[in-house]
C-alpha cells in the first residue's frame, strides 16, 4: 500500500512539475504582463500540503524564479504559501484545483498551436548582432499595412519578443502585417545608436514593400516605455530619408501613418521632469548617465550633450503635419504619489503627465491625439483597435 501510494505521489509531482512550466511559459508568451501574472499564479500553484497519514518530506525540488525583466535568471527554492486552500485568491477543493490547471493546460496547448510564426525570422537589417527583426506577413490581395513593434526596455534591455502575440493575430486576423526588430543597447553604444536602428530598421522595412506586399503609405508603430519614446520620435521627426545617399535603403521615409505608446515619455529634459513630473526623483535618475554616454549627472547640461537632448525628444519635433497618437498610462493624474522607492522610479517614468502634455501641445496643432487612463474614455478601446481603425479595417 505504502509503495503504490509513493509511486501516485511521484507521478503528480512530475504533473506539477510539467503543469508549472507550461504555466509560465503560456503567460508569459501570451500576456504583455507576463513575468507579474505567472508569478502570481505560481505563488498560489506552489501551495505546502498538509501533512496525511503517509509522511512525507517537503519538495525540495529547485524551480527557476521569475524576475521583472521577465526572463529565468536564477534559480532556488519558491516561496509557499501557509495556506493549502488558495489559489487565485479563492478557497478551492483539491479536485477543483486540478480541473483548473487542467483546463490551463489544454488551453496553452491549443494557443500554442494558433499563436503565428513570422513569415521572416531574426532577418539582418545591418550587421550588429541586434540589427534583426521578425515579420510577420497578412493575407492579403492587395498592399496591406503594417504595423511596427519596439520594444522597451530602457534602451538597455529586452527584446522584440516582447511584442504582445494576441495583438500579433489581431493584426492578421484583419489584413493588417506585423514586424518587431531589436536595436542596439546604451551599455555598449550610447544615444544616439538605437535611435539610428529603429529609423533605419523603418527604411530596411519599407525597402521590401514590394516584396513583402507592404502599402507603404500606412504604415504606424507602436511600443511601451522606450518603445513608446521611439515610436513617437519616428512619427514628429521631419522625414529623415537621404535623397543623395548611395544606400538605397537610406532613401526611404521614414514618416509614419499613425503612432500608439504605451507609458511613453516625450523629453529628456531632466529640468522640465523636475518641475512637471511627481515624486522628485527621475530628473536625478543614474540612468541618464548611462544613455547619454557621460561621466555625471550634471553633464547632461553641457552643451553637446544638450544638442542631443533635444534631437532625441520626440516633442520638439511635433509639427501641425504630424500623424494621430493613442497613448495608454496606467495612472490617473491625480494618482498619489508611492511611498514604496521601488514603486516610485517605474510610476514617475511611465506618468501620465508625459501624455497629458503631449496631448494639450497636439491639439493647439489641430492633431488627433487620444488618451487612456483610469477614469478616461478615449473612443479607442485597445492598440490593435486604434490601428484598425486608422487602415479603414474597423469603426469606432
Amino acid at each position: 500500500m505504502n509503495h503504490e501510494y509513493t509511486r501516485i505521489i511521484q507521478k503528480i509531482r512530475i504533473f506539477r512539475l510539467t503543469l508549472r512550466k507550461l504555466v509560465r511559459s503560456f503567460v508569459l508568451h501570451w500576456n504583455s504582463d507576463g513575468p507579474k501574472l505567472a508569478n502570481r499564479i505560481l505563488d498560489r500553484f506552489d501551495y505546502e500540503r498538509p501533512q496525511t497519514s503517509f509522511p512525507r518530506k517537503r519538495e525540495s525540488t529547485s524551480v527557476p524564479v521569475l524576475k521583472k525583466t521577465g526572463s529565468l535568471l536564477s534559480q532556488g527554492r519558491r516561496r509557499r504559501s501557509s495556506n493549502c486552500y488558495k489559489f487565485f485568491m479563492i478557497p478551492v477543493s483539491k479536485t477543483y484545483r486540478f480541473c483548473i490547471l487542467t483546463t490551463v493546460f489544454f488551453t496553452a496547448v491549443l494557443l500554442q498551436a494558433q499563436t503565428p510564426e513570422p513569415t521572416v525570422a531574426d532577418l539582418p537589417y545591418g550587421h550588429h548582432e541586434r540589427q534583426v527583426l521578425d515579420f510577420w506577413k497578412a493575407k492579403s490581395d492587395s498592399p496591406a499595412p503594417l504595423v511596427v513593434f519596439i520594444h522597451g526596455g530602457g534602451f538597455q534591455a529586452l527584446d522584440k519578443s516582447r511584442i504582445t502575440l494576441r495583438f500579433v493575430r489581431e493584426f492578421l486576423d484583419a489584413g493588417i502585417s506585423v514586424a518587431a526588430f531589436n536595436y542596439r543597447f546604451v551599455q555598449t553604444h550610447p544615444f544616439p545608436a538605437c535611435f539610428e536602428d529603429v529609423r533605419y530598421a523603418l527604411q530596411f522595412l519599407r525597402s521590401k514593400a514590394g516584396a513583402w506586399n507592404i502599402d507603404s503609405d500606412k504604415i504606424g508603430a507602436y511600443g511601451g516605455s522606450a518603445g513608446a519614446m521611439m515610436s513617437l520620435w519616428l512619427g514628429f521627426h521631419d522625414d529623415m530619408a537621404d535623397a543623395d545617399s548611395a544606400d538605397p535603403i537610406a532613401r526611404q521615409s521614414t514618416r509614419l501613418y499613425a503612432v500608439a505608446a504605451q507609458g511613453g515619455q516625450i523629453t529628456f529634459d531632466r529640468h522640465w521632469m523636475e518641475q512637471s513630473i511627481p515624486g522628485n526623483m527621475i530628473h536625478n535618475n543614474p540612468a541618464f548617465i548611462r544613455l547619454f554616454g557621460v561621466q555625471q549627472i550634471t553633464d547632461l547640461d553641457r552643451p553637446d550633450i544638450l544638442r542631443w537632448v533635444r534631437e532625441l525628444s520626440p516633442i520638439y519635433h511635433l509639427t501641425a503635419d504630424d500623424p494621430p497618437v493613442y497613448m495608454e498610462y496606467a495612472m490617473a493624474p491625480d494618482a498619489p504619489v508611492p511611498t514604496d522607492p521601488q514603486q516610485l522610479k517605474p510610476w514617475a517614468l511611465h506618468h501620465v503627465i508625459f501624455g497629458l502634455t503631449l496631448q494639450v501641445r497636439m491639439q493647439a496643432l489641430g492633431i488627433e491625439s487620444s488618451l487612456q487612463y483610469p477614469g478616461a474614455t478615449p473612443g479607442y478601446h485597445s492598440i490593435p483597435h486604434y490601428f484598425k481603425v486608422k487602415f479603414g479595417k474597423a469603426s469606432l
